[in-house]
């Protein structure tokens, strides 16, 4: 018995040390910009650009991804799909996730998940699902 614990632990020491190690390059890396902070909840103007992508779903699906995750049923009617967040754009009601195909990346500034809490309180109810907010430029 002290046979397997005594050869468990150096196993353990390295995989501790190999997490603690892809955290650190992780952060590195994350952290490329400097003096950006990342916010995982927001895309920015020259994230847009060097994605070199047609629309702002391309952009979403390449940068942030989780912006389009299923969040989860809103009703217990079994008819009733899982709703993806509503979209805004420069403010205002633009449509649901799918209208994000017709908006061309090269005209985006910048954009924005608010999550559904936070979209209930900045744009009223009907957001449950969270809102893809995008800013255009003028």
């Amino acid at each position: 018995m002290t046979q397997l614990v005594a050869g468990r632990g150096p196993r353990l020491v390295r995989i501790a040390l190999a997490f603690v190690a892809s955290l650190a390059l992780g952060a590195c890396f994350r952290a490329a910009t400097p003096g950006v902070a990342f916010d995982a909840a927001f895309i920015n103007e020259a994230e847009i650009d060097s994605a070199h992508v047609g629309s702002a779903l391309e952009v979403i699906y390449k940068l942030r991804p989780m912006f389009l995750a299923n969040r989860g049923k809103m009703t217990l009617d079994p008819a009733v799909a899982a709703p993806l967040p509503n979209v805004y754009v420069d403010e205002m009601f633009y449509g649901d996730a799918s209208t994000l195909r017709v908006i061309e990346a090269h005209a985006i500034e910048s954009i924005r998940f608010y999550s559904g809490p936070e979209a209930q309180y900045r744009y009223g109810r009907g957001n449950g699902a969270g809102v893809i907010a995008i800013a255009t430029k003028h």
